[in-house]
């Protein structure tokens, strides 16, 4: 590699394509829309290629980073939770560094204008997923406990894109009618979001645009928006008559359940953090909050992308992501606008998961500061054609895997990569016989160890081969992961109980004494549940249940007094 210059301006069109379509494509959320993205960002580059006779990779501390995310994804298979998941992993965040690579070949001016269509995008969004939500067959998609959630399906994400799309139009030297028409239509969005994160963010927003503009008719202008978006806000509401979006806003608080549960999430993930500077790798987080939470939720993220960053892949590409977020805020780095856009975003990406979706990602890449430190060129034809190829069947394929599991044709996913968990854990359910359901868990438990239900599974095949020194081994194991479910405690009582009956039925008093003293562990093992759980553990709207039921108390008595 030698040090270059683009020597030509390439189009931008191709680019373009990608931050306008990708939003649509569920935010590209699964890791079948990444592959997707992948495979057509490849393309790109192929193209630029062709047309400038050479790749220029540029050096960005946004575009390292991005790099160094996909790569910790790949390599966490050595070390990850589930190591047969760390190809997804992979897959799924893949965009990342090929956008920031795409984006290294246009000039700094083309790079500026793949944001501008991004009002208008939020703005058809917003029209499409509204009309498209008054559709009975179509509203659970677009709308997720009646809040609008756009083709993000996720109402924050949803509301954010937004947002970011409002922010250049008020900080525009020059705001024509024109460029204000999508204005109303992200704001509508916005409420009907019901996001109060991003309310609150945009109220921000507006008090120091009112502050910043100095043109009176600008600042009538956005008067005039709030006034339009309050009227189309309101007549959405009264035809579909869902106002539970809206009423979300009179209800903000820090002492409401969905705030303290952020930072309930925050306080169990950072001991976690500490003790694996590595990371655990895709899921792992998932598989694992029940053996160290401390309150009573199951989350995928985190709500905190920083922090889910050191959940997933280890402090190494979080510090790489701070060093792009911090260096784009340095004098000249980037525009004003794009300083107010980074900052919403990362204010908003402290609350919540909208780095999931890469669709945001492309986003974070364009806002943060993508001037090359340094670059390279890169002229080997055939190398940059095979490495294409190759990644083009690796993304065909993992995406082909992913698209199934997503279609629920989970026997197929399997035959085509028998490491998917999430597969096994669905197809588990079907096992017949005990023998069956002790293989799945098998299967399960060799690349991911910390999965509860395959630790039940074992239990119940163990239970009905009457091995109960296995039950109380895997069941055990089962509840270390799930220490809120009642309901394994419970399950656990009943095999003990019927253990204890049959072994004293035999004349077995030995082991039944030893099923007996099992079941007298239970009540304390809740107890030290009710103990580890944290003061924010008791304020959220799900309290732990710590204490047997009655009916299970009094069985247990009967026993201990016979």
């Amino acid at each position: 590699m030698t040090k270059t210059k683009p020597t030509a301006p390439l189009s931008s069109r191709p680019l373009q394509a990608a931050v306008i379509f990708a939003p649509f494509l569920i935010g590209v959320y699964h890791e079948w829309t990444a592959c997707l993205l992948s495979v057509y960002l490849i393309g790109c580059l192929l193209y630029y290629r062709k047309k400038r006779g050479s790749i220029v990779v540029p050096f960005t501390p946004a575009s390292l980073a991005s790099a160094v995310l996909a790569l910790f994804f790949g390599l966490s298979a050595l070390w990850a939770v589930d190591r047969g998941m760390a190809l997804m992993g992979f897959v799924k965040f893949l965009p990342m560094p090929l956008f920031a690579l795409a984006i290294g070949q246009l000039t700094s001016e083309d790079r500026e204008g793949l944001l501008a269509p991004l009002p208008w995008a939020g703005a058809v969004m917003t029209l499409l997923s509204g009309l498209l939500s008054l559709i009975p067959a179509l509203s659970e998609v677009f709308l997720v406990n009646r809040r609008l959630g756009g083709f993000f399906q996720y109402p924050n994400t949803f509301a954010i894109y937004l947002l970011l799309g409002v922010v250049p139009l008020l900080f525009r030297k020059k705001l024509t009618l024109k460029d204000a028409a999508p204005l109303p239509f992200l704001l509508a969005g916005i409420a009907l979001s019901g996001s109060r994160t991003v309310f609150l963010l945009m109220a921000a927003i507006v008090v120091y645009y009112l502050i910043w503009q100095k043109d009176k008719r600008l600042r009538l202008a956005v008067i005039g928006a709030a006034v339009l978006l309050v009227a189309l806000t309101g007549a959405y509401a009264l035809i579909t008559g869902n106002f539970s979006s809206i009423a979300r806003y009179l209800t903000i608080s820090t002492s409401s359940t969905t705030f303290l549960g952020r930072f309930l999430y925050f306080q169990d993930a950072i001991p976690v953090i500490a003790k694996h500077p590595f990371g655990l790798g895709y899921i792992g987080y998932q598989c694992t909050q029940g053996s160290f939470k401390t309150g009573v939720y199951h989350i995928l993220y985190v709500h905190n992308d920083l922090l889910q960053i050191m959940l997933d892949v280890g402090w190494i590409p979080a510090l790489l992501f701070i060093w792009a977020v911090v260096r784009s805020f340095f004098p000249g780095r980037c525009s004003h606008v794009k300083k107010i856009m980074l900052a919403v975003l990362c204010a908003h990406c402290m609350f919540d998961f909208d780095m999931q979706f890469v669709a945001m990602d492309l986003l974070f890449l364009l806002i943060a500061d993508n001037d090359p430190i340094r670059e390279f060129s890169w002229k080997n034809r055939h190398a940059a054609h095979i490495t294409a190829a190759l990644t083009c069947v690796l993304c065909l394929y993992a995406g082909l895997v992913s698209g199934l599991f997503f279609l629920k044709s989970y026997h197929t996913v399997l035959r085509l990569y028998p490491y998917y968990t999430a597969a096994w854990e669905s197809v588990i359910t079907e096992a017949d016989t005990a023998e069956s359901m002790d293989a799945i868990a098998e299967h399960i438990l060799k690349t991911n160890k910390s999965v509860s239900l395959a630790w039940d599974a074992k239990a119940r095949a163990a239970y009905a081969n009457g091995d109960f020194a296995a039950v109380i081994e895997y069941k055990r194991r089962a509840i270390a992961l799930q220490r809120y479910a009642l309901d394994e405690y419970l399950d656990y009582f009943d095999m003990m109980e019927m253990g204890y009956a049959l072994y004293t039925q035999a004349g077995d008093t030995g082991s039944a004494a030893y099923c007996l003293e099992r079941l007298r562990e239970i009540p304390e093992m809740l107890a030290q549940v009710r103990e580890e759980t944290s003061s924010l553990g008791w304020k959220i709207q799900n309290q732990p249940i710590t204490t047997l039921p009655d009916r299970y108390q009094e069985r247990l008595d009967a026993l201990i007094g016979g």
